[in-house]
C-alpha cells in the first residue's frame, strides 16, 4: 500500500502501475486529466519503451455473447429538475479529515431486502449554480441504471495466474507458434518454455512467429498481468480522443474511418474468446472503434478494427475500477477504492490480434443478493455538495463543472481497518476486498485556460458513503 498525504494529491502518480497501456493513458490524461500538452504522445511513447512492453456472476457466461446492458423500465417517470440560478453556500477551506468508515460499520447498516427499481427520470436538467471563485456548475445529466436482478454485496478474494493458467492462453492464442529465443526466456527446451521456473514479479515477455507473423507475450506484475499482441503494432481506440483536442486532431479522422469488419462479427470473436477460455465473472463495457499503427510511426495504420473492453460484475453492475487515479486535499472520503482490473480485446481481420487482461480478483457469493441503496436525488445532492468542498473553496482554476452522467455501478473496496491516518492511493494487492453497488457521478471540469478533464465521483449506494475519486 502507497501512502500519500492529502496535500500530495493534487498531483497524478506517474509510477502507480507499469504497464505500458496504463502509462500511455496517463502520459495523455485518458483516464484522469483529458489535458493535452504539446509532445503528450512522444513522451508517452518513450515511457513505453522505457517500460519495455506494448500495452462475478454476469452477462457474460461460457458459451453465451456477452451483452450490453439497457436502462431498466422505470416505475415512475419523472420530469427533470429546474433550479434557477443560485450561489452555494462556500464551504470552509483547507485539507480535508479522513473519517474511514468500517466493514463493520457498512455490513451492520445491510439488510437482505426485495429488489425495487430506483425512481429516477431519465434525465436530470438544473440552472447553472454559482459557487464563487468563479466556479461555476451545470446539471445536465443522463441517468443509467442498468438491468440486474438485485444489488449485491460480495466478498472478492485474490486472483491471478499459475504458469498452468499461462501456458493454457500461451496455448490458445499461439497453438502452432515457432518460439524465438529472447533475453528473458532462458528457460527453453527444443522450442518449449518451461514456465514452472520463472519469475512472474516482474515482466517476462516471450516472442513468437505464427503464420509469418511474429507475436509477443508478456506476463508479470506477480501473475495479475497477461499480454499477447501482434508484435511492432499499438492500438488506440475511439475513447482517447473524448476531451483530448491534440488527440483528435491527430487520429479521429483516422481511427473513425469505415472499418471493413462489423462490430457484430467483431464481437462474436471476443465473446467466443471468453466463453473458450471459461473466463467468468466479466461483461462488456465498452466497445469502440480502433486501429493498430506501427509502434514508432503513427502514420502507418496495420490494421483497423474494434477494441472492447470487459470489467467485473456484479450480477449485471459492472464494477469500475481506479485506473489513473486523481484527487483533491480537500474531498473528504469515507471508503478506499481498490483496483479491480480490465480486460481488452482488440479484434481486426486476421482475427483477434491483442487481449490485454489485468486479473486481480474473484467475486464469490453474495452476502446480500439485495440490499436497500439511496436514490437519485439524495447521490445528487451528495454529488454537488461534493463538488462545492472540492472546487469552490479556494482558487482552483476551475471555470466551469458540467455534472453529465449519474449511473449506477459497483466498486471494489478495501478494508478501512487497514488504513491510518491521512488518505491512500490503495494500489497494494489485498487477500480480501468487498464489491458494492456505488453510484458513479461523472463531470467534465473546464480549467480558466480552457482545457477540460473528466472526472467521476463514487458515492457507496448504501449509505452514501464518498469513495476515493477516481479518473472516467
Amino acid at each position: 500500500m502507497i501512502k500519500i498525504k492529502t496535500d500530495q494529491l493534487l498531483t497524478l502518480g506517474m509510477a502507480l502501475t507499469t504497464d505500458k497501456r496504463a502509462m500511455e493513458r496517463r502520459v495523455r490524461g485518458v483516464f484522469a486529466r483529458k489535458r493535452s500538452a504539446k509532445g503528450a504522445l512522444a513522451l508517452s511513447a518513450v515511457l513505453a519503451l522505457a517500460l519495455g512492453f506494448a500495452a462475478f456472476t454476469t452477462a457474460c457466461q461460457p458459451g453465451k455473447s456477452a451483452q450490453s446492458l439497457t436502462p431498466i423500465p422505470l416505475e415512475q417517470t419523472m420530469q427533470g429538475n429546474s433550479a434557477p440560478e443560485n450561489t452555494a453556500d462556500m464551504p470552509e477551506s483547507g485539507a480535508a479529515e479522513m473519517h474511514w468508515k468500517s466493514w463493520e460499520y457498512l455490513i451492520g447498516s445491510m439488510v437482505q431486502s426485495p429488489f425495487r427499481y430506483p425512481i429516477s427520470p431519465g434525465h436530470i436538467d438544473e440552472l447553472k449554480t454559482d459557487y464563487g471563485n468563479g466556479v461555476s456548475l451545470i446539471v445536465n445529466a443522463d441517468v443509467k441504471i442498468p438491468q440486474t436482478a438485485g444489488y449485491g454485496v460480495r466478498e472478492c478474494t485474490v486472483d491471478g495466474f499459475t504458469p498452468d493458467k499461462y501456458q493454457t492462453l500461451i496455448n490458445y492464442f499461439l497453438p502452432n507458434a515457432k518460439r524465438i529465443q529472447n533475453e528473458t526466456t532462458e528457460s527453453q527446451s527444443d522450442g518449449i518454455y518451461d514456465l514452472s521456473s520463472m519469475d512472474f514479479s516482474s515482466r517476462i515477455t516471450l516472442s513468437a512467429e505464427q503464420d509469418g507473423k511474429l507475436f509477443s507475450v508478456s506476463m508479470g506484475d506477480d501473475r495479475h498481468m497477461f499480454y499477447f499482441e501482434r508484435t511492432g503494432g499499438i492500438v488506440y481506440r475511439e475513447g482517447y480522443l473524448v476531451g483530448d483536442e491534440e488527440m483528435q486532431r491527430e487520429y479521429k479522422a483516422t481511427i473513425q474511418e469505415p472499418i471493413t469488419l462489423t462490430l457484430e462479427a467483431a464481437q462474436a470473436q471476443a465473446n467466443q474468446v471468453l466463453a473458450d477460455l471459461g473466463i467468468r465473472d466479466w461483461q462488456l463495457d465498452k466497445a469502440e472503434r480502433a486501429c493498430m499503427f506501427e509502434n514508432g510511426n503513427t502514420k502507418n495504420v496495420i490494421s483497423r478494427g474494434w477494441d472492447f473492453g470487459y470489467v467485473l460484475s456484479n450480477a449485471g453492475l459492472r464494477v469500475h475500477g481506479n485506473s489513473s487515479w486523481i484527487g483533491m486535499k480537500r474531498d473528504s472520503i469515507d471508503y478506499c477504492a481498490v483496483d479491480a482490473g480490465s480486460l481488452w480485446i482488440y479484434v481486426d481481420d486476421q482475427g483477434v490480434t491483442c487481449f490485454y487482461w489485468i486479473n486481480r480478483y474473484q467475486p464469490r457469493a453474495a452476502m446480500y443478493s439485495n440490499v436497500d441503496i439511496i436514490g437519485v436525488d439524495a447521490v445528487l445532492t451528495l454529488a454537488k455538495a461534493r463538488l462545492a468542498r472540492i472546487f469552490a473553496s479556494e482558487d482552483t482554476g476551475v471555470s466551469k463543472i458540467e455534472l453529465f452522467e449519474i449511473q449506477l455501478s459497483s466498486l471494489l473496496i478495501s478494508n478501512p481497518d487497514d488504513l491510518d491516518s491521512g488518505v491512500y492511493f490503495d494500489d497494494a494487492q489485498r487477500d480480501m476486498v468487498l464489491l458494492i453497488p456505488t453510484w458513479d457521478v461523472s463531470c467534465c471540469i473546464t480549467h480558466d485556460d480552457g482545457s477540460i478533464e473528466y472526472i467521476t465521483m463514487p458515492f457507496c449506494a448504501i449509505d452514501g458513503g464518498a469513495v476515493s475519486m477516481m479518473g472516467s
